[in-house]
Formats: C-alpha cells, sequence, structure tokens
C-alpha cells in the first residue's frame, strides 16, 4: 500500500504589515501588497505570481507499507519564487526573484514513520538598498525569504507536518495535502524582515529561525513517536 501526502507554505505580503516609511513604495505604487492567499487551492500556480503571493515550499513524499511495515519511500516537491511586478515611469515590468537551491536532509527513520524535512526560498530579484543590523549595515540586494518544512509519514496511513522554522517574512500560511489552509504564522512588521532577514542567518548558512503561530486559530500537537516535533507546529491526521 503507497501512503501519500504534501505540506506546502505560501509566503506573502499583507498590507497591515508595512508600516512607516517602508509603505512609500507601496503607495507610489512602485511595487504592490498582496491579497490574501485562498483558504484552498487546487493549482500552486493560481496562488504565485507577479500580482500573487511571493513564494511558496512545497514538500511531496511517499511510503510503501508492505504487512505493517514501510519498506520504501521517497522525496519530491520543491520551492517556487515568482517575480515582483514593479512600475518604473509608465513601464509595469517583472522582476525575476532569485531561488535557492533546496536542502532536503536524509529522512529521519522510526519504526513506524518516516519524517521529511525540505528548505526552500529565495531573495527578490529588484535591488532594495537598506541598513541592515550586521556588517556590513548597508545591503543592496533583497532580503531572504525561506521555510522549512517537515512531513511525517506513518505505516497506519496517518500523517503529520510542522513549521520547523522560517525567515521574519511578514506572513507564511500553511496549506495541507488537499490544498486546505491548516495554518497560520503571527503577522510580522514588513520592517522587521526587510531589515534581519539575509542568507548568512539562514539555513544555507547553518542557523534556523522559529516563528510564532497564530494560537488564535491554531493550537499545537506533538506528532506521536517524533520527538521534539510539537517545536513549532505540528499536527496529525488520519
Amino acid at each position: 500500500m503507497r501512503i501519500e501526502s504534501s505540506v506546502t507554505s505560501v509566503s506573502w505580503i499583507p498590507s497591515e504589515a508595512v508600516t512607516g516609511a517602508t509603505r512609500i513604495p507601496f503607495e507610489r505604487g512602485v511595487t504592490h501588497y498582496d491579497d490574501p492567499p485562498p483558504d484552498q487551492w487546487e493549482d500552486l500556480d493560481s496562488v504565485l505570481g507577479p500580482q500573487g503571493a511571493r513564494f511558496a515550499n512545497d514538500l511531496r513524499a511517499w511510503v510503501d507499507v508492505d504487512n505493517g511495515k514501510i519498506v520504501a519511500y521517497g522525496q519530491g516537491g520543491g520551492g517556487r519564487v515568482s517575480g515582483t511586478l514593479v512600475r518604473i515611469g509608465g513601464m509595469r515590468v517583472v522582476v525575476e526573484a532569485v531561488a535557492y537551491p533546496e536542502l532536503t536532509p536524509e529522512p529521519v527513520i522510526g519504526p513506524d514513520f518516516v519524517r521529511f524535512t525540505q528548505t526552500a526560498g529565495g531573495r527578490p530579484g529588484i535591488p532594495a538598498p537598506r541598513l541592515v543590523k550586521a556588517a556590513p549595515f548597508v545591503k543592496a540586494e533583497g532580503p531572504a525569504v525561506w521555510t522549512t518544512l517537515a512531513l511525517t509519514l506513518y505505516a497506519d496511513g496517518s500523517t503529520g507536518h510542522e513549521l520547523v522554522g522560517a525567515s521574519s517574512f511578514p506572513r507564511h500560511w500553511i496549506y495541507g495535502k488537499d490544498g486546505a489552509l491548516a495554518g497560520k504564522s503571527a503577522l510580522i512588521d514588513f520592517k522587521t524582515w526587510y531589515r534581519t532577514a539575509s542568507l548568512a542567518r539562514s539555513p544555507w548558512s547553518g542557523h534556523e529561525s522559529t516563528v510564532l503561530l497564530d494560537f488564535a486559530e491554531h493550537g499545537i500537537a506533538s506528532l506521536k513517536g517524533v520527538p521534539g516535533s510539537w517545536q513549532l507546529y505540528a499536527f496529525t491526521q488520519a
């Protein structure tokens, strides 16, 4: 018997996250706020795009079960980045984003489960001169955005997923295998992401960052048999 599942994060910029001077390019139409992603989707391409959400991390996995034991497994999916629509003079131009290579460590194999992990992200392609909190204190390239997702498949057919870590991008929404909204990160101030998120402080440099969740809407639960899986967001489903 083959068991398949997936978990997807969609990262976007709501208007309420942008405050102070960082609102200027948005209010002048140079760039744009993002509309909220749908509560459910069938096609990820319909969610991302120059006028849609900015980034997605799509983790897919499967296990084969024979006589109650996992005998084979595999992992797929990957990161997705969309260009940024900007207005320069009277022209509207799509500036392509820069994707980082996915990080897919070896799965954790237990007596009755396999836990898969994937980190994906990138940065906007448009130059973003700004002050930052670490040397060299001024940067021209856009800040980094990423999520680290985990997906656990069990021999009994149940599954679970987690948002293990993420950049301080204003909002990450998490979707289950049916494309239905399953969780949300708490709203992050745009300025915080703009000044602190960098490749040097990311999983590609050996650093992971946790993010707060919107606990008003979503609880927290541990994945059965997976030590430490409760740390940020997790649930199991049949």
